[in-house]
């Protein structure tokens, strides 16, 4: 085994050994290192590391360094970490690869200021062109879905205000008559109008595909797969709040698109998020970024079954659920409940989706026939809960839509006592919909370059992500983006970014591996060397003909590789096995209410109160009396119910009733004739102001 730094290599005794400890990095944060084992504190060791032991020492002390770790022919590159050195009883180091190699040198670091510190301090910049002829007509042809770059290009809403009582707000990638603006023009900073300069407003989002692949290129990898870059994830992009990352007209600073949390953090939003992580190989320095479901559900590369060490053990742990949380922060996107499930059995058990024209209608009092009466819907473009109320003030009872919040609701099905929860360190924003067109909003505008009110603002850029997408609308090519599985504009997609969207796509084989008790695999496997320094724990591995996920390895490392411990969980699904049934989401409503004496009028108190056609006994002889109906006011409610939720009907033919006050009035003529005399008549009004009964009858909807 030899252990060579920059300054030469180490001395290590015949029979060295180090115990190497391997982790899954999508089923644990730590990385792949060393557990500390003891160097001689030789005179020729202490040389080679500059002698870290000498209190008078000139230079700065560094606890680690590059190194190369080499057993036979493997060669693994890494980081060597000092602990403790003493003249005497050695030096205590360990050895990090893998991802502990990235780990160790950069997960503390900011993205911003890795992307800052690029090309040798000059940051990562591209340059658009040399006059902003050139590169403000690029960035309208990205809008416009004509050129594919890093990044993309659509506008969102940023720092509302107040006019007037109403809420307003402003954009970023502000469209124009088919154009981005980009203009010297006035702005609003609070209730203050501002003059800014050429290019402001304009900020590009970066791919997230290309985000990584930038990312660990600038880290010294090469990112040779990347989940993200597959056609449904490639335009997943991160967008900003910056509204000066254009004020230099001709150049991008990649810095300014990037979120400002570090790469340690970032990459647990990758996990929390979308379960996915790098898998670092520190010896060739190639980088693969992969999600647990595609892990699951591929293929096995290696057989173990004829190299282990008697049977491995069988743990079975207690049943989980995966429990994804959102972050909630911006306005407008508080959650309708804390639960889906209790949502949608308070108001009947289902929902049904609605399309914008039909939102519309009901806002506009006309409603599109046999689709949604008396339930909750979701307005599919904005992700919106409503319940449809009825407005009992309006003599045709119109169906109108009640705001209940947002589908941005924790995924959690509470069908477990353990969990494992993923929180997801997002900011989610809010849908906003103008006909075809959607619009996030994103929070206050931030800037990087600029000052206002005699100030610089550094405020801290979120990771908000939403999907882009390009359409055409009447001859004229756009790109908008959202979060939601549904766009006006666009149709469906196969998921959105909220917890109860991404489950079916990023979630469910692992929910469903915890859920049914995780089967837990130990023991050891006679791995040789280079089948253990080159184990890939991204992919699966066969036991007696199943499929096994490798949670952790461990092996002394020396002169012989020792049997390896080695963990895994079966990655199979069972005939029995528990799945999560997903929330109804139906089509269209299969009951509604029928308002049965919606239509009570002047005339039908006439007929029921007035009417009358008898013979009748008056002196010696019969008389005949009838009436006739000549005219009224239709009925008048006298009371004030509003908005009235008549409640989800469950059977055809349930009913309830409510009563309301009315006013009527109208005129009648009375008629009399004797027999054998002459008919005689007189006009009167009649009035009726009191209670009648409004009966709602529940009936099928198809």
């Amino acid at each position: 085994m030899k252990i060579i730094i920059e300054n030469g290599q180490l001395e290590l005794p015949e029979d060295f050994s180090i115990k190497i400890e391997r982790h899954n990095p999508l089923l644990s944060g730590e990385g792949d290192a060393s557990v500390p084992a003891t160097l001689p504190s030789s005179s020729h060791n202490l040389a080679v590391l500059g002698h870290r032991e000498r209190v008078d020492r000139a230079y700065r002390y560094t606890n680690k360094m590059d190194a190369i770790l080499q057993v036979g022919p493997i060669t693994k590159r890494g980081q060597l970490i000092l602990d403790t050195i003493h003249r005497k009883e050695g030096i205590d180091a360990s050895f990090a690869m893998d991802n502990s190699d990235l780990y160790v040198t950069s997960k503390e670091k900011s993205l911003k200021e890795i992307f800052a510190a690029a090309n040798n301090g000059a940051g990562y910049v591209r340059v658009l062109g040399n006059s902003p002829n050139i590169s403000f007509p690029f960035l309208q042809a990205i809008y416009e879905g004509n050129v594919i770059d890093d990044f993309m290009i659509f506008t969102v809403a940023v720092s509302p205000r107040e006019s007037n009582g109403n809420k307003i707000y402003q954009f970023n990638n502000y469209i124009s008559n088919g154009h981005l603006e980009y203009g010297q023009r006035e702005v609003w900073e609070g209730d203050v109008k501002m003059t800014v300069p050429m290019g402001y407003g304009i900020s590009p989002f970066i791919r997230l595909h290309r985000l990584l692949a930038i990312l660990f290129q600038i880290l010294g990898y090469e990112v040779t797969y990347n989940c993200f870059a597959k056609n449904d994830l490639k335009d997943l992009v991160l967008v900003n709040n910056c509204s000066d990352t254009m004020v230099y007209l001709t150049k991008i600073d990649y810095a300014d698109m990037v979120p400002s949390c570090t790469l340690s953090d970032f990459l647990e939003w990758l996990n929390n998020k979308f379960h996915a992580q790098p898998f670092v190989n520190s010896e060739t320095k190639e980088v693969k970024i992969v999600m647990m479901e595609d892990v699951l559900s591929g293929e096995a590369d290696i057989d173990i079954t004829g190299i282990t060490e008697d049977d491995l053990t069988m743990t079975l742990n207690p049943q989980k659920r995966v429990v994804l949380e959102p972050k909630i922060t911006l306005e407008g996107t508080e959650a309708a409940s804390d639960d889906f499930d209790q949502l949608l059995e308070k108001y009947g058990g289902y929902c049904v989706p609605v399309t914008e024209q039909e939102y519309s209608g009901f806002v506009n009092g006309t409603p599109i026939n046999d689709h949604a009466y008396d339930c909750l819907i979701l307005r599919k473009s904005t992700g919106d809960f409503y319940l449809l109320y009825r407005n009992l003030n309006s003599g045709k009872y119109p169906i109108y839509p009640v705001y209940l919040g947002s589908n941005i609701i924790k995924y959690d099905r509470k069908n477990t006592e353990e969990s494992e929860e993923f929180k997801q360190d997002d900011v989610v924003p809010k849908m906003l919909c103008n006909g075809a067109n959607v619009i996030p909003f994103i929070g206050e505008r931030i800037h990087y370059h600029t000052g206002y009110n005699s100030k610089e603002e550094k405020a801290e850029q979120e990771i908000i992500i939403v999907r882009g997408f390009h359409v055409d609308l009447t001859g004229q090519n756009k790109t908008m983006g959202t979060t939601q599985t549904y766009a006006a504009a666009a149709g469906n997609f196969p998921f959105g970014l909220l917890p109860y969207d991404m489950y079916q796509y990023f979630w469910k084989r692992y929910n469903e591996l915890i859920l049914n008790n995780a089967v837990h695999l130990k023991g050891k496997v006679r791995f040789n060397t280079s089948q253990f320094m080159g184990l890939d724990m991204s992919q699966l591995k066969l036991y007696k003909n199943q499929k096994m996920l490798p949670v952790q390895a461990s092996a002394d490392i020396g002169s012989k590789t020792r049997a390896t411990e080695a963990e895994f969980v079966v990655a199979k699904r069972f005939d029995d096995g528990i799945v999560d049934i997903q929330p109804n989401i139906i089509s269209k409503s299969p009951l509604r209410w029928d308002i049965s004496d919606d239509a009570y009028t002047a005339k039908d108190y006439y007929d029921k109160e007035i009417a009358y056609d008898r013979w009748v006994w008056i002196g010696n002889e019969y008389t005949h009396q009838w009436t006739e109906y000549l005219s009224g006011n239709p009925i008048s409610y006298t009371d004030d119910l509003g908005l009235y939720w008549a409640g989800v009907p469950k059977e055809v033919g349930d009913t309830f009733s409510i009563n309301r006050t009315v006013q009527v009035s109208g005129r009648y003529k009375a008629y009399q004739r004797p027999i054998g005399g002459e008919t005689t008549s007189e006009t009167n009004s009649f009035s009726y102001n009191g209670e009648i009964t409004v009966t709602f009858t529940a009936v099928s909807n198809e």
